[in-house]
């Protein structure tokens, strides 16, 4: 992650790209996420945030990734999502 919370997401490189082939002869092309079950079995990207003493996570529905390369966001793809990393603490219950 860089300063600004951007992560770059490698692609990962198939050994065999014809493993999860199917009728239509579509086949996966290396990407962040490995092999990837066609049939929904893993299709969430669990995202870990820690800063200093704060985590937190975030699922995100790798779905999403294919909308962007569909709308012709090829090269890089921005997602945008807020956490409450680096907000105040609240320890007791808050004035009604």
């Amino acid at each position: 992650m860089n300063d600004d919370g951007i992560f770059i997401l490698p692609n990962v490189a198939l050994g065999s790209k014809d493993l999860f082939g199917n009728a239509t002869g579509d086949v996966f092309a290396d990407n962040p996420f490995g092999y990837i079950s066609k049939h929904g079995l893993n299709g969430l990207f669990l995202i870990k945030i820690v800063k200093k003493n704060a985590i937190e996570y975030f699922w995100l529905d790798i779905t999403k990734f294919n909308i962007a390369f569909w709308q012709v966001k090829r090269d890089e793809h921005t997602f945008i999502f807020n956490t409450g990393i680096g907000n105040k603490l609240i320890l007791s219950p808050l004035d009604d």
